[in-house]
């Protein structure tokens, strides 16, 4: 997602209350979709955000905190983005520790990182069903990479992202116009 800042004139109070409101709503449909989405049975979801918008749009949903359809997808593809962004930087740190375990079989090593590869199989490991990769991999060497997995998972991944503030919002294109006076 770009950021685009643009300057304005000092905006009148009815605007300003206007712009307060729509980041305050922004901000608790967005941390509304973090706190859904961060839960192990739905990390899944975390593909592209369109996936999941369309699943929503189908069955159609209104925002409770009343933003329009546009402001609602925007708020989900943000919170889809962060979660993303905070599994990547788990599984940066990940990587070593499997590397540098020396009770791993290499086999086991590659099995870790098979499963760091699919939002899915993660899905499968948190919920204890570790996923059987397509190689000669015993199942008792499967379980015992699948909980060292598990276990440093819970013990590096900290808390879910939340929304701390409401300083922003996400608008597109199509939400605004632009206009010089005179």
């Amino acid at each position: 997602m770009r950021t685009i800042k643009r300057r304005s004139r000092q905006l009148n109070k009815g605007k300003w209350d206007i712009a307060l409101g729509l980041t305050q709503t922004f901000a608790a449909e967005k941390d509304k979709w973090l706190c859904e989405l961060s839960r192990r049975d739905n990390i899944d979801k975390i593909k592209p955000d369109r996936i999941y918008r369309d699943i929503l749009v189908k069955s159609k949903y209104q925002s409770p905190f009343g933003l329009q359809a546009r402001q609602w997808k925007l708020a989900i593809k943000d919170a889809v983005e962060t979660l993303a962004r905070s599994w990547q930087a788990l599984f940066v740190k990940l990587s070593p520790l499997i590397y540098n375990n020396t009770n791993l079989s290499d086999m086991q090593r590659h099995y870790c990182y098979w499963i760091l590869k699919s939002y899915d199989r993660i899905k499968m490991l948190l919920m204890h069903d570790y996923p059987i990769l397509d190689s000669n991999i015993s199942e008792p060497e499967i379980k015992h990479a699948g909980n060292y997995l598990n276990r440093i998972i819970r013990k590096c991944r900290g808390k879910s992202p939340r929304v701390n503030g409401n300083r922003s919002f996400c608008l597109d294109q199509e939400m605004y116009t632009v206009f010089e006076d005179k």
